[in-house]
């Protein structure tokens, strides 16, 4: 999978290229700092970004500037704060992606303890189609898909705008809401953005 163009409130970022297998979940203890770097088979990330990383070296990806990492052994996290913990009641992102799998998540945000009752934003690819699942705190996990199957090897963009408890994903212009719990209006996280695998 490739992803480009990113777009967020809450990081530097300019354009991520990565490439995904199927879907996994980091442990905490793999990163330290603003942007990092860990360990995870089967993940190819490339990176365009305003701020450093730790690791990964610099090179050019469709003559755009990018850092490059291992393609089998490394995932990366992007800054989207800088307090320890990062409570917000609204969400804007977007970015282009284009890919040659199937499955694989592309965009993570959680406390990242790994706990069932954690707060979560996931946006991923099941069966060729984007799907998005997003946690307050108060709900069951619930994903939900535009129904817009990918086509391998295009660029597709995505748009997801949260405000409370009504987020709003948009896949190249088609758009589905998903409404959570009206007692729980924000998403409690590390400040952390993990991306690709």
């Amino acid at each position: 999978m490739v992803v480009r163009n990113v777009d967020t409130d809450e990081s530097d970022s300019e354009g991520i290229q990565g490439c995904c297998d199927t879907p996994s979940i980091p442990y905490r203890d793999r990163f330290s700092g603003e942007s990092a770097v860990g360990t995870s088979d089967g993940l190819h990330v490339t990176l365009n970004l305003t701020t450093p990383l730790l690791n990964g070296s610099l090179g050019h990806v469709d003559g755009e500037q990018a850092a490059y990492f291992n393609g089998t052994t490394e995932y990366t996290y992007l800054s989207g704060g800088t307090e320890p913990v990062f409570s917000s009641n609204t969400s804007q992102f977007s970015f282009e992606f284009r890919t040659s799998s199937s499955n694989g998540v592309i965009w993570w945000e959680s406390d990242w303890y790994g706990a069932e009752a954690s707060d979560f934003l996931i946006i991923h690819l099941r069966k060729g189609r984007v799907y998005a699942a997003v946690n307050l705190g108060k709900d069951k996990l619930k994903s939900v898909t535009t129904n817009l199957s990918v086509v391998k090897g295009k660029w597709h963009r995505v748009v997801v705008e949260r405000h409370e408890h009504r987020t709003t994903v948009i896949v190249d212009e088609k758009v589905t809401t998903i409404i959570s719990s009206p007692e729980a209006s924000r998403l409690d996280t590390n400040g952390l953005v993990y991306i690709g695998k």
